[in-house]
């Protein structure tokens, strides 16, 4: 019967050696036998290129659960090929009853600082037992854990920069600005809402069409409008300037325009809201 023998290249326990080593180190090797340590590449790499070697992995989880897994033949290449790692070969192990799966977005840690959607601030807490969380640049939106650009529209606030969100997701809500200013209701005057060609003192290009409302008594000049997602508003700075869109769809005016019309006197701005559920926000 023919004895086998385990040649350990690595061991972790406490994490009382530093593993965030250099290529050289990495090369040469680094730690102690007797406690942590890696073998080093170089070395691995001449073992490994003698014969077949089977590549088995233990491991023990902070509650205890022991498991391991195994590559039936495990090779790496030498320093002229950066130890490749040439082979590995068929995988068998079960680590199911140890290894906790996270959610998607969802990482292990100690400590825990979700925010959601609906209030992006948190308070964080820590313990001894790691779990799933939702890392930093995410947040929670129900019970998934969303890039903190999915989560909707936010206004951003000086005091801690987190925003507070005003409305639901923009693929099923929709939002319109506008500027109030009194030059706006004899634009419109005739019509509770009207598109009219509008060329303000000082603006040197040809006129532009903008859309007026006066359906509640004030003179409002829409210069934004996003109903649905039909129309990118992820652009690049020229496009912003130049505007983009149609004034009876979803739109940007543009930044010189709006330059522009707010240098001619003093102006409000109005923003509304329709979530998806159809309720209606205005600030």
């Amino acid at each position: 019967m023919t004895q086998l023998y385990i040649l350990v290249i690595q061991r972790r326990e406490d994490n009382s050696i530093n593993f965030n080593r250099t290529w050289d180190e990495y090369e040469n090797g680094f730690g102690f036998l007797s406690h942590e340590f890696w073998l080093g590449n170089e070395k691995i790499s001449y073992i490994t290129n003698q014969r077949k070697y089977q590549l088995r992995m233990d491991i023990t989880t902070e509650s205890g659960c022991s498991f391991f897994v195994t590559y039936e033949t495990f090779r790496i290449s030498d320093s002229f090929s950066h130890y490749k790692l040439v082979s590995t070969g068929e995988y068998t192990g079960t680590t199911d009853p140890c290894i906790e799966w996270c959610p998607t977005n969802k990482v292990l840690n100690r400590c825990k600082c979700e925010g959601s959607c609906a209030d992006p601030t948190c308070t964080e807490s820590c313990s001894s037992t790691p779990t799933c969380v939702c890392p930093d640049g995410f947040l929670m939106d129900g019970e998934d854990c969303v890039p903190r650009e999915n989560c909707s529209c936010f206004i951003e606030e000086a005091e801690n920069g987190q925003g507070v969100v005003l409305a639901d997701t923009l693929e099923t809500g929709s939002n319109v600005i506008g500027l109030l200013h009194q030059t706006v209701k004899h634009i419109v005057q005739r019509t509770p809402t009207a598109f009219d060609l509008l060329q303000p003192a000082g603006w040197t290009g040809n006129p532009f069409q903008v859309m007026c409302d006066v359906s509640d008594g004030g003179g409002w000049l829409v210069f934004q409008r996003r109903d649905d997602s039909s129309l990118s508003f992820h652009r690049d700075w020229n496009e912003y300037r130049e505007g983009f869109g149609t004034a009876d769809g979803n739109f940007w005016l543009g930044n010189d325009k709006l330059a522009a019309l707010t240098s001619q006197g003093q102006y409000e701005l109005r923003i509304d809201f329709v979530s998806k559920s159809g309720q209606q926000t205005l600030c």
